[in-house]
């Protein structure tokens, strides 16, 4: 399922104050939704990964999944182009 609404909730930092909200959200995303990818206002589309048994596969699977190079590193990460330094 496609929201907008919950992509751009996901990424706002006031929403992280209601532990309620999160709850319920993420309890959802866990059985419904445990890998999405969210186009969410004002990003670079991403992924969700809800369940920790996913998120421990992921982790552990460097050559392929990478959230930034580091601060630094220049060039290119198995062909992928360095994303700009903020």
């Amino acid at each position: 399922m496609q929201s907008p609404e919950l992509d751009n909730a996901l990424v706002d930092p006031s929403i992280w104050a209601d532990e309620q909200w999160l709850h319920d959200q993420f309890t959802w995303l866990r059985e419904n939704a445990p890998l999405q990818h969210l186009s969410a206002e004002g990003f670079e589309p991403f992924w969700n990964v809800a369940r920790s048994s996913n998120i421990k596969k992921i982790q552990g699977i460097k050559q392929i999944f990478i959230s930034r190079l580091k601060a630094g590193q220049a060039g290119s990460f198995n062909g992928l182009a360095a994303p700009p330094v903020n």
